[in-house]
């Protein structure tokens, strides 16, 4: 029934993550963070409705006042943070989205550090349809700050993030390390600091929405060609199908895209104290052509003041985050927070 506790009936946070995207193509956009706080229908429905009532969404905060997280009003908060594991008593992880901005790729690494370490991911702003390119990494560690500051309001601070995910939580750790806010560990996922930052931005003409149209495009012709009500209505809902699917590609591609050119403007300043680089095997030969020794590195120890643990992990870019790779990552995750 609509009183049912999600959690209750066997969801978990993975599950949680699953139904969101499901919501999000039919236009209802919920965190995972929601389904905790809601785990019934009836309470989902309610928020939702307080939701579209208070407009509690913003615009970004200009670079005027990028200095100060003013979170003392709930409002003023994009929200963009998932608990994907909030239980435990470790010091909670806070994991930053890679390029396309999904964060179901850590429902690994969330699983393997286990039930007593909190971790929290941050999505895509683009997902709130808030930010454009004219945005900036600084912006988006801005809010995801203010976020971080909901669940943990002092430091010290252990931060991750993933290819693009990578600079946010390098630029969030200098942001906060300005505030006089201490950073105990920033984790780095196989991510270069010396990317082609002036590459054009992809194509916008991606193979999946290309397919969508081409669905949607023959369902349209089939229905004119016919012209029949019992047609349209056996097809209405396939329709429908086709046509969310393709409003959720354009906005992950839009994500891409957006996230691609504030990349390019991006600029890395500034040190941190402690830097744990997880590199994928696979990666070494695209970066690493010459000199391995001083190379393995990343290019990350011109920003880091103290110690670099360099870790290889098996696979390729994306396969890290697969068992068993990702249990390597974990294990030495776990060494470090503790």
């Amino acid at each position: 029934s609509i009183y049912d506790d999600f959690f209750k009936l066997g969801g978990n946070s993975l599950l949680a993550i699953r139904l969101t995207v499901k919501m999000r193509e039919k236009e209802l956009y919920f965190y995972v963070k929601d389904i905790f706080n809601f785990p019934t229908i009836f309470s989902l429905a309610l928020s939702y409705a307080k939701k579209i009532s208070v407009h509690s969404l913003v615009r970004p905060p200009t670079h005027k006042n990028s200095n100060q997280f003013g979170i003392t009003n709930i409002k003023n908060i994009i929200p963009c943070i998932v608990p994907l594991q909030p239980e435990g008593s470790n010091p909670p992880f806070f994991c930053i989205h890679p390029i396309g901005g999904s964060i179901e790729w850590y429902s690994n690494l969330s699983e393997e550090l286990g039930k007593n370490q909190p971790f929290y991911a941050l999505e895509n702003l683009s997902w709130a349809d808030k930010i454009n390119e004219s945005f900036s990494i600084e912006l988006m560690a801005f809010e995801y700050i203010k976020n971080i500051k909901t669940i943990q309001p002092l430091g010290p601070y252990f931060l991750g993030g993933w290819s693009f995910g990578a600079f946010v939580a390098y630029e969030i750790a200098q942001q906060l390390q300005k505030n006089n806010e201490q950073i105990a560990l920033l984790s780095i996922f196989d991510q270069h600091t010396e990317i082609n930052f002036n590459s054009t931005p992809p194509n916008l003409n991606h193979k999946e929405i290309k397919e969508t149209e081409i669905s949607l495009k023959n369902i349209d012709n089939i229905n004119k060609h016919y012209n029949q009500k019992n047609t349209l209505s056996l097809n209405r809902e396939y329709i429908n199908i086709i046509k969310n699917k393709q409003k959720f590609l354009h906005k992950k591609r839009q994500a891409y895209y957006i996230n691609h050119c504030i990349q390019n403007k991006y600029i890395l300043k500034g040190k941190v104290n402690k830097l744990i680089i997880f590199i994928a095997q696979n990666s070494i030969a695209g970066f690493c052509k010459e000199d391995l020794s001083n190379n393995l590195n990343f290019g990350w120890d011109k920003f880091c003041k103290n110690s670099i643990n360099i870790n290889i992990i098996p696979g390729n870019h994306y396969s890290i985050f697969k068992h068993p790779n990702v249990q390597l990552i974990a294990k030495k995750l776990q060494l470090h927070i503790s």
